[in-house]
């Protein structure tokens, strides 16, 4: 551990600054990591990727003898869905999203579909989060959280310098990520005033389907003050046999503060050491990886949706989380420890 601190002397007192008391870490797989980085760019290797996943939708039977009522497919999916990601990595328009495509899959021999189709047939992708389960070992640890993406609406400078003038909408992403492998597992998208612990059941309903077996591992579920319910702590213990870790909310009284939630064990852990010990001695702070996630998936894609229909932006939405997963399974940094 590394500490710096400077010492300055003023007549014949002592000062002293301590500007640093944290562990230094560094990233141990630099080269790798760097790499990686620069990967994120090469869009030929995800295009040649792509064209052996179209090839092998355009050869399969399902594709051959088309049986649903209405016109045949032109365009595979697997076509729509990397044209699609193409944009997201980018921050491309459909309309430039189709002049790229057309760049990239011209020497392949494959037509690229008009900007209106992409639209159109994005929303009825199914988008799978590209789990690795190879790296869910052992005991899962699930963390929740919700965050918000804007649709329409003024910046925040303009609203910083002269107040709101129009009306701000966004949609509301309710996130689970795993402690270990720091994959998101599921996801659901509500308007922006639905409550975290009315939408939790379908989370992490979601969040099982995609875990498959693995959701047999889940031991505990960690979330913040608004998943303190009797309810959720009920449907976490009977449908997940896991444990709900959620901090319990302050009720003020006439000589302090009393501590009130779900959990009667974490209340009265609470009334007696404070909520901060509490939070140390179950290890709760671990849940800071859901809100390192959903700034890792902001700063590359932005906090605003370029869709307007609801199918899209749930499109669009997922597309990201599972580029986002590609990306930690494939470069993500390993820290020295302290």
């Amino acid at each position: 551990m590394k500490t710096n601190t400077n010492i300055t002397q003023t007549n014949n007192t002592t000062k002293i600054n301590k500007n640093d008391n944290k562990a230094v870490t560094r990233i141990k797989n630099w080269s790798n990591y760097n790499a990686g980085m620069i990967d994120r760019g090469h869009f030929r290797k995800l295009a040649e990727l792509a064209v052996s996943e179209i090839k092998k939708e355009m050869n399969s039977r399902a594709w051959k003898q088309h049986k649903t009522v209405g016109r045949p497919k032109t365009y595979p999916d697997a076509l729509v869905l990397i044209i699609a990601v193409f944009r997201e990595i980018f921050g491309m328009t459909f309309r430039e999203s189709e002049g790229f495509a057309k760049d990239v899959f011209k020497e392949f021999g494959i037509d690229v579909p008009n900007y209106t189709t992409i639209e159109r047939r994005m929303g009825k992708l199914k988008i799978d989060l590209h789990l690795d389960k190879r790296r869910l070992k052992g005991d899962l640890y699930i963390m929740a959280d919700s965050t918000g993406y804007k649709i329409y609406g003024e910046g925040e400078w303009k609203t910083y310098k002269h107040g709101r003038t129009k009306k701000r909408v966004w949609v509301k992403v309710h996130y689970a990520v795993d402690y270990a492998s720091q994959q998101i597992v599921g996801l659901t998208v509500t308007i922006h005033t639905r409550g975290d612990n009315l939408e939790a059941e379908n989370l992490l309903k979601e969040t099982k389907k995609n875990l498959g077996s693995k959701s047999n591992n889940i031991i505990e579920i960690l979330g913040d003050g608004a998943y303190n319910t009797k309810a959720l702590k009920k449907y976490v213990e009977e449908e997940c046999g896991a444990k709900l870790i959620s901090p319990p909310k302050i009720k003020a009284k006439s000589n302090g503060v009393k501590f009130i939630g779900a959990d009667k064990e974490a209340n009265e852990r609470c009334n007696d050491v404070g909520r901060d010990q509490w939070k140390d001695e179950i290890g709760y702070h671990k849940r800071s990886i859901v809100e390192t996630n959903m700034f890792r998936e902001k700063s590359p894609f932005g906090d605003r949706l370029g869709c307007r229909t609801k199918e899209n932006q749930i499109a669009e939405i997922t597309i990201r989380a599972m580029i986002l997963n590609i990306w930690t399974n494939e470069w993500m940094p390993k820290y020295t420890k302290p």
